[in-house]
């Protein structure tokens, strides 16, 4: 999709993209949700250096994971729009290859395993929901797949990333 406005003050354009990229396996198993959930944080970390300047030009980005992919929204002005989506597509890149750092890999990765540990003592009526959710839904994985998974460090690598 694409949106533009005049921004109201400097009467400059501005300009939203929103894409998914849409990956078969990104939720094939509780392993590769996990692994697509770990490259989107590991993505954002790799752009964190750009996120302020990026931010200071008027220009956003927000970056999550779906069921059917990774979905990037970018807004801003749009003569700096470009530049913004290329340091995003460039790093995804070097990521995708073998620019995965472990060090950051296992920070990432003990942290999600936390979240799901936290995740049950979240309010209750948000554990309603996802067992709701997890009861109707065709395709859903159980937190408790995801924190097994993300527990065995034997598993659960940066080289499986990689490969991911």
């Amino acid at each position: 999709n694409l949106w533009q406005k005049m921004d109201r003050v400097f009467r400059k354009p501005r300009l939203a993209v929103y894409t998914q990229l849409k990956s078969a396996g990104a939720y094939a198993s509780a392993e590769a949700s996990v692994y697509a959930n770990l490259f989107t944080k590991l993505l954002q970390d790799e752009l964190s250096p750009y996120a302020y300047h990026a931010e200071v030009a008027e220009v956003s980005y927000s970056l999550y994971n779906t069921a059917r992919g990774l979905a990037l929204k970018v807004a801003g002005y749009s003569h700096k729009l470009p530049v913004l989506l290329e340091r995003i597509v460039e790093r995804a890149a070097a990521l995708r290859g073998e620019a995965v750092r472990e060090d950051r890999f296992e920070i990432y990765r003990e942290q999600q395993v936390l979240d799901y540990e936290n995740f049950w003592r979240s309010q209750p009526y948000a554990v309603a929901d996802y067992a709701a959710s997890y009861t109707l839904e065709a395709t859903k994985w159980h937190v408790r797949e995801y924190m097994a998974f993300l527990a065995d460090p034997e598993r659960c690598t940066a080289q499986g990333l990689r490969r991911f």
